[in-house]
């Protein structure tokens, strides 16, 4: 018992409270690093969803989706009015 005593005292005489909070303060602009990484690329990602809108053009009669610039609805054979947009 006594010598895990003396290698416990031991341990902690090796380490200074210096190098424990030089490794502290790494791991915590390790851990900061990453979450703005995080952050900055679900921030991209969704500024790419909102800057790529995808046009989806449906058969108002069947709801089928159609090309963009189909005039008849390819399963109900419908003729579909021309869809006109507007980007600001």
């Amino acid at each position: 018992m006594r010598e895990i005593a003396t290698l416990i005292v031991l341990a902690d005489s090796s380490v200074s409270p210096g190098m424990v909070f030089t490794v502290f303060l790494v791991l915590a602009l390790v851990v900061l690093g990453v979450s703005l990484w995080l952050f900055r690329t679900q921030l991209q990602f969704r500024r790419s969803l909102l800057t790529d809108r995808h046009v989806v053009k449906r058969c108002p009669n069947c709801n089928a989706v159609m090309e963009p610039g189909a005039s008849y609805c390819p399963n109900c054979g419908r003729q579909v009015p021309q869809v006109t947009t507007i980007s600001e």
